[in-house]
């Protein structure tokens, strides 16, 4: 991670480099710290980084010995960095401060529907008449959301959500909307970060149709793989993997103590095991050959400051008494 001091010829204004990179970009014990004018080439010096905490320091300015240049006191500084908080890194680091994550994949949508429809016919395109961002619930989609409701409205006080969180896809907040409907939960937060992959120009596609209408990118799904194989003008899995685990670590950040409960897509709660179990790539793609079923539940406890699995993709029963494996 680079970070620029600026245009100022002599600041004593702090610099702070965030070792962890927005949760994403740290594979070594340094990063590089770049110190000069914007208009002129920029020199680097590498600092330590530690893996667990902010690094930060006093500007260039403030660090210089009396009598030395700006860049020669840069490059005999040996002093130490301060290290001042922890950061939400490495194994099952991410929700270390809240209390609970849960996690519910949306009611089935009437694009569910269309899918399957197309895929029992043969069909090389789903009849799919919104873009992906507007496809509403099904009417078995509501009826699902209802019965998850009950078991939301089941659960005892200190279990309920303190705080919630939704895709802005209509699928995931019209289950958020149905589900939590007269239970007293907290307003739902729209985060664009839990959306579904995007999938660009072959949106609304089978894989018959993307054989027969874009032959060259069904050829480099098979050879990159489901995980990073990105269609064009869309998203890899690993993409999504980013953006996720950029929300989880603000949650932990920002929302220390909180029961967590976000409405979003079978590929972000895939990934999010992914990211909070720390598992492979042949792991989550092991674990994704079974559907992520609508409505389905997956669930988080802090047990002695890791994210502990409580139970994965089970659902809610229809007279709501719990859900198979989180009663």
């Amino acid at each position: 991670m680079e970070v620029a001091h600026g245009d100022q010829r002599r600041s004593s204004i702090p610099w702070t480099a965030n070792c962890s990179a927005f949760g994403t970009a740290v594979t070594a014990n340094t990063i590089t710290v770049s110190v000069g004018r914007r208009s002129s080439p920029k020199r680097r010096w590498i600092v330590p980084c530690s893996s667990d905490a902010v690094v930060t320091g006093m500007s260039p300015a403030a660090r210089r010995p009396a009598g030395k240049s700006r860049r020669s006191a840069l490059r005999q500084d040996k002093s130490p960095v301060s290290l001042l908080k922890p950061l939400a890194l490495g194994y099952n680091r991410l929700v270390l401060s809240l209390e609970s994550l849960i996690m519910v994949r949306h009611g089935e949508s009437t694009g569910n529907v269309a899918r399957t429809a197309a895929a029992d016919a043969g069909l090389e395109e789903m009849d799919i008449p919104q873009r992906d961002v507007d496809v509403p619930l099904s009417e078995n989609g509501r009826a699902q959301a209802v019965a998850l409701g009950h078991w939301l409205a089941a659960l005892p006080s200190e279990e309920r959500p303190t705080l919630v969180l939704s895709s802005p896809y209509v699928r995931a907040l019209e289950t958020a909307r149905i589900s939590l409907a007269g239970i007293g939960s907290p307003k739902v937060r729209l985060d664009e970060r839990l959306r579904d992959r995007e999938l660009g120009s072959l949106y609304g596609l089978t894989p018959e149709g993307v054989a027969a209408r874009f032959p060259q990118e069904a050829a480099n799904q098979r050879r990159t793989g489901k995980f990073y194989y990105r269609p064009p003008g869309g998203e890899s899995w690993a993409d999504v993997a980013l953006r996720l685990r950029v929300l989880l670590a603000d949650l932990d950040r920002d929302h220390p103590g909180e029961r967590v409960l976000v409405f979003a897509h079978d590929v972000v709660i895939v990934l999010a095991r992914y990211i909070l179990e720390n598992l492979s790539e042949a792991d989550i793609l092991e674990i994704e050959k079974t559907t992520v079923a609508n409505c389905s539940v997956t669930w988080w406890i802090n047990r002695g400051g890791t994210a502990h699995p409580v139970c994965y993709n089970d659902l809610a029963s229809p007279n709501g008494h719990g859900v198979d494996g989180c009663a």
